[in-house]
Parts: C-alpha cells; structure tokens; sequence
C-alpha cells in the first residue's frame, strides 16, 4: 500500500507539474505585448503597400490607389477596409496561386504571418506604439522629371497626340513610328525602360521593337531595369510599334488627348554587357472562331 501510495503521489505530482509549466507558458504566450503600428505594421506597409499608396505612387496601366497609407491616421482611417482586402486577398493584387509564390518578379503577397499581424493590430485596438522604433520612410526613386528609373537618356512621346473619341469606350491603337537619328545617333544598350501614360484613360501600353517587346505597364507591371550585365540593343531607325489599349466612359465630352512615353537609361559607354536579353512574343493575335462553334481552341508555341 505505501509503494502504491508512494507511485500515486509522484504521478500526482508530475502531472502538477506538467499543468503548471504549460499555464505558466500559456500565461508567458498571454503577456506577449501586442503588435504597434509603428514596430509591426508600418514595416509590412512600406514593403508591401506604399509603391502604390502615396502620393505620386505607380500608375500601373490606369490603376492609381486612390488614398496613401504613408501615416498612422491615414492607415488606422481605412483600418476595417484594410482588414477585409488582405483578409480575402483582394490586395495586395497579385492573384497566382499560393503554391507559385517566390517564383515571380516583383511579386506583391501578404504571408499568413503578415496577414495575422495586421489582423490582430486592428482587432487590439490599433496601438500606435513608439514612434522610435519606426522604420525610416521609404525613398522612393524618382528624378527631378518624375520618372522612377532617374532622369532618362532618351523620351520618347508618341509622334503626336492621339484622340480617343467621345464616343470610344474600348479601343486598341497600333502607333508605328521610327526613333528619330537626332534622338538617338549611335545604337546604346538599355540599362531601364519606364512608360508613362499621357492621359488618365491609357488602361496599357506594349511597346515592340520588331517582334521583341520592350516593356510597357499595364495593371501591376512596373518599370524595367535589367540586371547589371544583362541589357536589350536599341538601334539607330529602329521602329517601334506601341500597342496602345484605352479604356472610357463614353460620351458627350468624354473625349481626351493623348501622348504617352517612353524613358530610356542606356548603359554608359565600356560598362560590358555579358547576357544580351532576347524576348519572343508568344500572343495569339490572329485567331478566328468559327461562326457557331461552341467549344473552339487554338494554340501557339515556341521551341527554345
């Protein structure tokens, strides 16, 4: 009896002992101080949402973000709005499957600890926290002209200015012209490549040299800038060809001017280049659907 006596207390007592170290360590996960804007929050904005949200952020092919979240007040304003969109993944806007992430340049996601921590910032009453510990803002590049490659060796606009008709609500414009020799006397090797749209009804822009495409924006694509080393040749009378898509409320006064453009930062004369880029258009442009067919497919493709 006292050797089961004797067995029972020490059983006793190690279970004690074991619901004490994980109250105790529930108790120390309880006491963990809650997240603050400027420690926890800020961090993930800056990273993941203020190259658009500020003022003067992208415009990624006529999206612009119609508010800034640069400060406390204005992120803690939209703080319920904010909760839903990361929650449901509305935004950041990048819609690849989960299992495709860190596969992609210049990709925009939330991780679950992010979205966790944003969540729980606002669910806890949005503590701004100390404004010490904040991370210094973000410089975002731009040059005295405004571009974000810094200031350009060559722009070049349209040949002249476009006009999307009143009664326009959707229209896709091919413009063809040749780079002038006075823009560009000697072929260069592109260093970045930046468009700018020329009115607010530009939805996207592909610029082509040849059958190569450039670059352009388009919703969520930014400027080009190739990798030290790596560069595309821009030729004296090449001819560019810029696929313009506009995109408008129709009607009466609606109609606007037009003329986007292109910036170009060149390599400077020895710097070598070791990858020449090559870019091979796999779009299907020219397909035709049979009258009738119900269930119509065509394919296109291309051997490396």
């Amino acid at each position: 009896m006292r050797v089961r006596s004797v067995a029972h207390r020490g059983f006793s007592l190690i279970t004690l002992a074991l619901v004490a170290s994980v109250a105790v360590a529930f108790a120390e996960d309880r006491r963990l101080p809650p997240a603050t804007f400027y420690q926890d929050v800020l961090p993930i904005v800056q990273a993941k949402c203020q190259a658009c949200h500020r003022a003067g952020g992208l415009n990624l092919g006529g999206m612009v973000a119609p508010f800034a979240l640069t400060s406390y007040d204005e992120v803690r304003r939209r703080a319920q709005k904010i909760k839903r969109v990361v929650q449901d993944g509305t935004m950041p806007p990048w819609h690849a499957a989960s299992e495709f992430h860190g596969k992609f340049q210049n990709e925009r996601f939330l991780t679950a600890d992010e979205i966790r921590t944003i969540v729980s910032w606002i669910d806890g009453g949005m503590p701004e926290g100390d404004r010490a510990k904040a991370p210094a803002p973000v410089a975002f590049a731009k040059s005295a002209s405004g571009w974000t490659i810094g200031t350009p060796d060559l722009v070049l606009p349209l040949p002249q200015p476009y006009f999307v008709h009143d009664s326009i609500q959707d229209e896709y414009k091919d413009i063809k012209f040749l780079i002038p020799k006075d823009k560009l006397p000697e072929d260069r090797w592109i260093k970045a490549i930046e468009f700018r749209p020329g009115s607010k009804v530009v939805h996207h822009i592909i610029a082509y040299n040849g059958r190569k495409m450039l670059g352009g924006i388009a919703p969520g694509y930014e400027s080009k800038i190739y990798p030290v080393g790596y560069s595309d040749l821009l030729r004296v009378g090449d001819t560019l060809r810029f696929q313009m898509h506009y995109h408008k409320q129709s009607g009466h006064g609606t109609g606007v001017h037009d003329q986007s453009e292109m910036a170009v930062v060149f390599y400077k004369p020895g710097e070598k280049i070791r990858h020449v880029v090559e870019t091979e258009a796999l779009g299907m442009y020219d397909f035709k659907i049979p009258p009738g067919e119900a269930n119509y497919s065509d394919t296109i493709s291309y051997t490396f």
